[in-house]
């Protein structure tokens, strides 16, 4: 799915929605793009995310793959020079970014651990 396929699925369900609205039928949204984020994804079933997912959980006794909704550098690596790529860090992702910004110790150790046995396993 590229940039536009996503773009496109994007206005039409906002648009699908205010025409179910009485009020926003008659006055639909003007949809403008503030940033210029390619998407991209890559597969679950990849090794390198499975492995990731199998040490992960060893670590911290969870096993999450799940989607992510911000931009980051990671779109390059896959898009651009077709690198598979996962973003992967501690902490809950509501807390990043924000003022106070914040993780618990064993949030932080964990991390270290997850990092450092991926790279062992994956590099064996």
């Amino acid at each position: 799915m590229d940039k536009q396929d996503v773009r496109q699925e994007v206005e039409d369900h906002i648009l699908a929605m205010a025409k179910g609205d009485p009020w926003m039928k008659d006055h639909l949204p003007k949809i403008t793009w503030f940033q210029d984020c390619s998407p991209f994804e890559t597969d679950t079933s990849h090794p390198l995310v499975q492995q990731l997912a199998d040490v992960a959980e060893e670590v911290t006794g969870k096993r999450v793959i799940n989607g992510m909704s911000a931009g980051c550098d990671a779109r390059h690596f896959t898009n651009v020079a077709h690198v598979p790529t996962v973003v992967c860090g501690p902490g809950i992702c509501h807390n990043a970014h924000v003022y106070n910004e914040y993780l618990s110790k064993q949030q932080y150790f964990e991390a270290i651990e997850t990092f450092a046995n991926m790279i062992m396993e994956w590099t064996n």
